[in-house]
């Protein structure tokens, strides 16, 4: 009959994270990419670490996607030459850890998908696009 309290906290988190998301230019974009594949990994690696196998799969699940959706679909190959290409290489790597992770149960995946996940987002961190830039990224 009423609604609980935590469905409105959600529903005003959800409209935030829209808000941020549709007045985030390209860089901020993938920085909150980086943030929510990196977020899911370590959600999927308390999952493996307790046997929860359905906290595991899912989380491991989004960071696949957050990966192969988002960050390697905004990679401008032409604008990004090398280093387009090199991201999507390296994507493809983490991509495959993950993989292995979720399918060994094991955790040693999911630290190196952290480690370089996490060089770059601090490279990212460390580059600003240009104000107003309406070109995509070489995520």
């Amino acid at each position: 009959m009423f609604t609980r309290p935590s469905q409105y906290a959600n529903t005003y988190k959800q409209v935030g994270l829209e808000t941020e998301i549709t007045s985030a230019d390209p860089h901020k974009l993938v920085l909150m990419l980086l943030d929510g594949a990196i977020s899911a990994i370590k959600l999927g690696a308390i999952g493996v670490q307790n046997r929860d196998l359905k906290t595991k799969s899912t989380q491991l699940s989004k960071a696949i996607s957050i990966i192969n959706e988002g960050l390697r679909a905004s990679l401008d190959h032409k604008q990004g030459g090398q280093i387009a290409g090199r991201l999507d290489s390296l994507y493809l790597y983490i991509t495959s850890q993950l993989l292995e992770a979720n399918l060994s149960n094991r955790t040693e995946p999911l630290r190196e998908a952290l480690e370089l996940l996490g060089m770059i987002q601090d490279a990212w961190k460390g580059i600003r696009s240009p104000a107003g830039s309406p070109n995509r990224m070489a995520a």
